[in-house]
């Protein structure tokens, strides 16, 4: 999606990880990272500051791919920002820190956040030469845990970005809406197997495979015709996910920048 600003600049590929389930995007992003022990990673987050507001504030934390919980970790004071672009103004300050560290930056985006805004500004940037890298591509992929997808994509209740109870910080849209946009935008759908219930009962074990199998079907009739499906996100390699990203995953962002 990008054009190169020359000059013999360090390439990088971003991933934007997105999600609505914190289980499911802590297991996608510590899977991917793990596959690519040099890559950059980043993970925002949101939680409850009365202080600000908004009624959150938005923390950056680098995750270490050695040791999984290590790393820098620091609050973004936007607060007359929205979310979304609180997000991509300090992400394009790590990319700036991050050039020539790695040729992949993967970013774990806040639950909720689509990632085509993202995308498109740092494509921009980058067309104006206003990063010390050129960004080659930026991939937009969404983690679907298959357990719980059914119940979480008809899911009325607005989406809680972080806490519970009162101390809950809640979107203003519905769980299932935001999950079905997550999936639609996306150029790779990254679904996460079935977990083992520990059930040895044949009857558990075939109406758990049925659910995860109408899950894959809905996911797939939700997502672009262009997107990518990964059965297994375990599976799925970094930098594989970039390469496949340069052949149909880029037709779906080029066709998402068109709408």
């Amino acid at each position: 999606m990008s054009s190169g600003n020359g000059g013999g600049w360090p390439l990088v590929d971003v991933v934007l990880l997105t999600g609505v389930d914190r289980f499911s995007l802590d297991a996608v992003s510590f899977s991917l990272t793990d596959s690519c022990p040099s890559v950059c990673a980043v993970m925002y987050d949101v939680r409850a500051d009365d202080g600000c507001e908004a009624g959150y504030a938005v923390v950056c934390s680098e995750l270490n791919p050695m040791a999984f919980g290590e790393g820098s970790r620091r609050a973004i004071g936007e607060d007359e920002c929205c979310l979304t672009c609180a997000v991509k103004h300090d992400l394009s300050h790590v990319l700036a820190d991050s050039c020539g560290r790695s040729d992949v930056l993967l970013v774990c985006l806040p639950l909720g956040l689509e990632g085509t805004a993202v995308a498109r500004y740092l494509d921009e940037l980058s067309v104006l030469g206003e990063l010390p890298c050129v960004v080659n591509s930026t991939v937009v992929a969404t983690a679907v845990g298959l357990n719980e997808f059914e119940s979480e994509l008809f899911d009325d209740d607005q989406l809680c970005l972080c806490g519970s109870g009162d101390d809950a910080v809640l979107d203003s849209r519905s769980r299932g809406v935001v999950a079905s946009r997550l999936i639609r935008e996306a150029g790779h759908i990254l679904e996460l197997p079935l977990v083992d219930s520990g059930s040895s009962r044949l009857h558990d074990v075939a109406e758990a495979n049925r659910r995860v199998r109408d899950a894959d079907r809905i996911v797939r009739v939700l997502a672009d015709p262009l997107a990518i499906v990964h059965a297994d996100a375990h599976a799925v390699d970094l930098h594989d996910l970039v390469a496949a990203d340069c052949t149909a995953g880029r037709l779906v962002a080029q066709r998402r920048i068109e709408r």
